[in-house]
C-alpha cells in the first residue's frame, strides 16, 4: 500500500523533490561554470561583451563587424580587464582561417590587464533581446574580470536549473517516472554545459522543457490527472479541508445542484462554511508558497480550472515567455509547442481553455511577448546577416544538392553535438542516444496514433527548421547550424511521448528504465566534462587526465570534480526516489484511472471523494 500523506504535509513534500532535483541539475552546471576558462564554452566572449553592455545601459549598440569574421553586430565598450586579449586561443574554431591556429591548453592565454580602461569590441550577438543577458550580467557590472564572469555563469546556471527542476517536479509529484527520464533525455551534457554560461540556448532548452510539460498536461489532464494518487480516507476529514484544495472540494458539500455547477457558488460556499488554515510565513516565503497562492488567486478563471491547472498554466506563462525572448528563433519553437500540445488535446478541452479568464489573459501576454519579440529583432537589426569570411558557396547550389549534402556531412555531427558536445569519442552520443530510445521507444508503442505522428512530426519540424537555416544562411555564415538549436523541439517529441499513462508497461520496467539511465546519464555527465578539462586545462591531444595539465581553475580541478561527482549523485538518487514506490502504487493508480477515465482531472479534484447526503434545507 501507498504511504498517506498528510494534506499539509504535501507542500513540504514538494519543496523538497523541488530542491532535489534543483541541486542535482545546478551542481553538474555549477561544475561546468567552474572548470572553464574565459571564452572556454560556446561563443561566450561574445555574449559576456553583449551581457557587460546591457547592464551598463547599452541594451543596443551601434551597429558594427566582428573583425574576426567580419560578422556583423553591435559595438561596445567594455573594460580590458574583461578577457584576456586572446581569449580564443582555447576555443575550437569550426573554420580555421590559418592553419597554424590551432586549439591549446588554456595557459596560453595572456592574463587579462588589470586596468578597467575601456576598449571598443564587437559582438555579433550584440543585437540579441537583452532580457536575458541583464538577468545574468549583474556581476559583471561590479566585477568586470574572471570573478565576474564566474559568477554570471553561475547565476545562470541556476536560473536554467530551475526551469529544468520544475518540470522533473511535476513528473516527480504526478508519479510519472518514464516522464522524468524522458526530460533527462533532453538535458544532455550540451544542454547542461549551455546552462553553465552566459548563452541564452542554454535556459531557451529548459524553459522549453518546462513549457512542453505544462501545454501537454494542461491540453490532456486526463493522462496526467489518472497518474495522480487518490485522497486517502484519513484526507477526507479535516485534512483535506485545511488545504485549498480540499476548501473547493467540500465547498460542494451543502450547495445545491445549480449553485454547485458555478465556481462562484463553490468560492461562496468555500468562503462561508469551511474554515481555512493560513499559510506559515516560511511557507509564504518559499517559491511554493508563492505559487500556490498565485494559483488560487486565479481560481476565477473559469468552470473546472483546479488550483494545480492553474499553476500549470503560471508555469507555461512564464516559461512561454522566457521562450519567446532569450533567441530570435524562440517565436517558432514556442509555436511548434504551442501547436504540437493542441494537436493531441482531448475533445473539447480547447474550448474548456479559453473559459478560463486567466487562459485568455496568458494567451493574449504571450500574443504581445511575441510581438515584442518579433519588433526587436527587426528594429534591431538581428535579422540582417550580411556575407562573412566564412560564408560557404558551392559549385552546384541546386536545392536538391544542398539538401544531400547536409544529410551526408551534417546531421550526424548536429546529433553528436547535441548529445556530447564536441568530445571526440563517437560511443559518447551513441551511448546517450541507445539509453534515450530505451526510456522513449516503449512508451511510444503505448501512445495513440495521433500522439505518435504529432511527436513524430514535432521531431521532423525542428529537424526541418535547422536544415532550412543552415541553407539559407550558407553563403552569408557558412556552416552555421548545430544540433543545440533543435533541442528545444525535441524536448517536445520526449514530453508527448512520455507523459502519458505508462500503466501497461510492467512496474519493473517503469522502475529499472529511468534508473538504467540515471545510471549512464551521470556517467555521461562526468565523463564529457572530464574530457572537455583535459582539453583545456592539458590540450586536445593529451590522454585522459582532468587533474592534469598546465592550467588548473581557480578553484581547483578537484573541487571542479567533486561538484560535478555530487551532482551526479544527486542526479541517481533523485531517479532512484521517485521511482521507489513504482510497484506499490501500481495497483492503486491503475484502480484510480479506471474510476475517472471519464471524468476530467479537475473534476475529479473538486469532487467529493466520497458520497455525502446533501442536507435537507440546502
Amino acid at each position: 500500500m501507498s504511504r498517506t500523506v498528510p494534506a499539509r504535509q504535501r507542500p513540504t513534500i514538494v519543496r523538497r523533490t523541488w530542491r532535489a532535483a534543483f541541486a542535482a541539475f545546478a551542481l553538474l552546471a555549477v561544475a561546468w561554470s567552474l572548470a572553464m576558462p574565459a571564452d572556454g564554452t560556446t561563443d561566450e566572449r561574445q555574449h559576456l561583451e553583449r551581457a557587460y553592455g546591457a547592464v551598463t545601459g547599452r541594451l543596443a549598440g551601434p551597429q558594427g563587424e566582428d573583425p574576426l569574421v567580419h560578422r556583423p553586430g553591435a559595438a561596445f565598450e567594455v573594460p580590458k580587464s574583461l578577457l584576456p586579449p586572446n581569449a580564443l586561443c582555447v576555443y575550437f574554431p569550426n573554420v580555421h582561417q590559418d592553419q597554424s591556429w590551432v586549439a591549446r591548453p588554456a595557459s596560453c592565454q595572456h592574463p587579462a590587464p588589470s586596468t578597467h580602461a575601456k576598449t571598443r569590441v564587437v559582438s555579433w550577438v550584440g543585437r540579441y533581446n537583452p532580457l536575458y543577458y541583464l538577468a545574468v550580467g549583474g556581476p559583471l557590472r561590479f566585477w568586470p574580470d574572471m570573478t565576474g564572469i564566474v559568477l554570471s555563469r553561475i547565476l545562470a546556471a541556476l536560473l536554467a536549473s530551475a526551469f529544468a527542476a520544475t518540470a522533473a517536479a511535476i513528473a516527480i509529484r504526478t508519479r510519472r517516472p518514464m516522464l522524468l527520464a524522458a526530460l533527462l533525455t533532453v538535458l544532455t551534457p550540451t544542454t547542461i554545459a549551455l546552462n553553465s554560461t552566459v548563452n541564452p540556448n542554454g535556459i531557451e532548452i529548459s524553459a522549453a522543457l518546462l513549457l512542453w510539460v505544462c501545454l501537454v498536461d494542461l491540453a490532456r489532464p486526463g493522462a496526467a490527472g489518472r497518474r495522480l494518487s487518490p485522497v486517502p480516507a484519513a484526507e477526507r476529514g479535516c485534512g483535506a479541508r485545511l488545504s485549498r484544495v480540499g476548501v473547493l472540494r467540500q465547498a460542494t458539500i451543502g450547495a445545491d445542484s445549480e449553485d454547485r455547477r458555478s465556481l462562484g457558488g463553490l468560492l461562496r460556499q468555500a468562503t462561508s462554511a469551511v474554515p481555512v488554515v493560513q499559510a506559515g510565513p516560511a511557507d509564504r516565503r518559499s517559491p511554493a508558497g508563492l505559487l500556490r497562492r498565485a494559483a488560487f488567486a486565479l481560481a476565477p478563471a473559469g468552470p473546472g480550472a483546479s488550483p494545480s491547472q492553474l499553476a500549470l498554466l503560471l508555469l507555461a506563462a512564464v516559461s512561454g515567455a522566457v521562450v519567446l525572448t532569450v533567441r530570435a528563433e524562440g517565436p517558432f519553437w514556442f509555436a511548434l509547442a504551442v501547436a504540437g500540445s493542441l494537436a493531441v488535446a482531448e475533445p473539447g478541452r480547447i474550448r474548456e481553455l479559453f473559459r478560463w479568464r486567466a487562459a485568455r489573459r496568458v494567451a493574449a501576454a504571450w500574443a504581445v511577448t511575441a510581438v515584442l519579440a518579433v519588433v526587436w529583432n527587426v528594429v534591431s537589426g538581428n535579422d540582417k546577416v550580411t556575407e562573412t569570411l566564412i560564408a560557404v558557396h558551392p559549385a552546384d547550389h541546386r536545392v536538391g544538392t544542398l539538401l544531400r549534402v547536409v544529410a551526408v556531412t551534417r546531421v550526424g555531427g548536429w546529433f553528436s553535438e547535441a548529445f556530447a558536445l564536441d568530445v571526440q569519442a563517437s560511443w559518447v552520443p551513441m551511448l546517450w542516444a541507445a539509453l534515450a530510445a530505451a526510456v522513449l521507444v516503449p512508451v511510444a508503442v503505448l501512445r495513440t496514433r495521433r500522439v505518435a505522428v504529432v511527436a513524430l512530426a514535432v521531431a521532423a519540424a525542428s529537424l526541418g527548421i535547422t536544415v532550412v537555416l543552415e541553407i539559407k544562411f550558407l553563403g552569408t555564415l557558412g556552416w552555421s547550424q548545430y544540433g543545440r538549436y533543435f533541442l528545444p523541439g525535441l524536448a517536445g517529441t520526449a514530453v508527448l511521448l512520455a507523459s502519458g499513462p505508462a500503466g501497461e508497461l510492467p512496474p519493473v520496467l517503469r522502475r529499472r528504465i529511468p534508473r538504467l539511465f540515471a545510471l549512464g546519464a551521470a556517467f555521461c555527465q562526468l565523463w564529457v566534462l572530464a574530457v572537455e578539462m583535459t582539453r583545456v586545462q592539458a590540450g586536445p591531444d593529451a590522454p585522459l587526465n582532468p587533474l592534469g595539465g598546465s592550467w588548473h581553475p581557480a578553484a581547483g580541478s578537484l573541487t571542479v570534480l567533486a561538484v560535478a561527482a555530487l551532482g551526479a549523485a544527486a542526479l541517481i538518487a533523485l531517479v532512484w526516489a521517485a521511482t521507489a514506490d513504482t510497484t506499490a502504487t501500481a495497483a492503486t493508480a491503475d484502480t484510480t484511472a479506471t474510476a475517472t477515465a471519464a471524468v476530467p482531472a479537475a473534476a475529479t479534484a473538486l469532487a467529493a471523494p466520497e458520497a455525502v447526503p446533501e442536507p435537507a434545507n440546502s
